[in-house]
């Protein structure tokens, strides 16, 4: 069995260029791959949607059209911030070659292929009493779980305290999951589980490690659903929980936090082995660089050194004090990124007494301090002032150079 894993499409129409690059580029895998299954693991939509001619939903509709076109598709609500609950349920209408399940709760289904002159179809588990299927001729057993809603699987729960009611929610979890694993113990077929989740010990994009976050989930609390396949949702870098259990990643870069390449994941299946290899997704860069304006060198000094604007959206933090803003213009700060798609420049203001403390603070010598404060404050200073400096300190290191020797006798 091949299965094809995306997630965490986020369509909106701020994004929409991004999303249908993407979702052009994971249709012509699809047409080369044949897979006999879709996984969409959450967040399709970005934010509440309104159907209008500018929104993102016609597109998105149009692409799963065609995605259900090429082979059967699963698709789980993801985050409540981004897919609205009911928000997925245009798509059980579609009218299309293959079909396409969508589900905002924990639920399991049977895949069963094209035989016998009957399509494509999913059966709900453990089936309806008026169902003629056979579970043990089904060709996949697969686990949906759209994101956990701690307000309903905690309605008959009392109230208590976030670390209580996370500990309640992940006891309500292992029950779900200890059902899954009972429907699929008779059952030979490839066992799939599709959710969208936080599992302990997974990275964000910046690198840092979740551990012990709302709603998070152990990953032996899942191997317990005895899946041959774990395809999750919800964080946005690709990764490898463990071998069977991934987070395929989202499909564009959503910020200029998401540095990471970009994957769709293909599963193979067969007698029980897993094999997962990722096609990276071409998608647009996302560059920050943070920058100061040195004002004696008239130059712009950047902490990034490294050159990744070409072709991207860069995102330049610009600090400069108040007094010297006038003189550098956006469009000086852009002509240092040549080939970016596009730039927005943010400026950072420095107040002006930070600015001159940290030129005397750097000053090596009295003298030196001296004359720094004085252009501070716009004041020549007097030559004799300088040669008093000048003398007191050569005086201080003469005291200082007496002491040790009066201390080492």
């Amino acid at each position: 069995m091949k299965i094809i894993h995306t997630a965490d499409w986020h369509w909106s129409e701020r994004h929409l260029d991004k999303c249908l690059q993407s979702a052009e580029f994971i249709i012509e895998r699809l047409k080369a791959h044949r897979p006999d299954l879709h996984i969409i693991a959450g967040d399709y939509w970005d934010r509440r949607q309104v159907l209008s001619d500018s929104s993102a939903v016609l597109p998105a509709v149009e692409i799963m059209k065609t995605m259900a076109s090429i082979c059967p598709v699963v698709i789980v609500l993801g985050n409540y911030a981004h897919d609205v609950p009911g928000s997925l349920g245009l798509f059980n209408n579609l009218y299309t070659r293959y079909p396409v399940y969508v589900t905002e709760r924990a639920e399991s289904i049977l895949l069963y292929q094209s035989k016998h002159g009957k399509p494509e179809r999913f059966e709900n588990f453990p089936l309806t009493p008026d169902s003629d299927a056979d579970p043990k001729k089904a060709d996949a057993l697969i686990h949906l779980m759209a994101y956990p809603n701690k307000s309903r699987l905690l309605a008959s729960k009392h109230e208590a305290s976030i670390e209580g009611s996370n500990e309640l929610l992940c006891e309500q979890l292992r029950k779900v999951f200890l059902g899954f694993a009972a429907l699929g113990d008779d059952l030979k077929c490839p066992k799939i589980f599709v959710g969208h989740l936080t599992i302990d010990g997974a990275t964000f994009s910046n690198g840092q490690t979740i551990v012990g976050q709302d709603v998070s989930i152990s990953r032996h609390d899942l191997d317990m659903i005895g899946a041959d396949y774990y395809g999750l949702g919800h964080i946005h870098c690709s990764q490898e929980i463990q071998p069977n259990m991934w987070y395929s990643g989202s499909i564009y870069r959503h910020d200029f936090g998401e540095a990471e390449e970009k994957y769709l994941n293909v599963v193979e299946i067969k007698r029980g082995i897993v094999e997962v290899s990722r096609e990276t997704i071409p998608t647009r860069p996302m560059a920050f660089h943070e920058i100061t304006y040195d004002v004696r060198g008239r130059a712009f000094l950047d902490e990034n050194t490294q050159a990744d604007w070409v072709g991207a959206e860069v995102r330049v933090r610009l600090h400069i004090g108040i007094e010297q803003s006038h003189l550098v213009s956006d469009e000086e700060v852009r002509k240092n990124y040549p080939g970016a798609e596009s730039i927005k420049v943010e400026r950072i203001i420095i107040p002006e007494e930070r600015i001159r403390w940290e030129y005397i603070a750097r000053a090596r010598t009295l003298q030196e301090r001296i004359l720094e404060w004085g252009k501070s404050i716009d004041k020549q200073i007097p030559s004799e002032v300088l040669e008093m400096a000048s003398e007191l300190e050569a005086s201080l290191r003469h005291d200082e150079v007496m002491d040790e020797k009066g201390g080492a006798a």
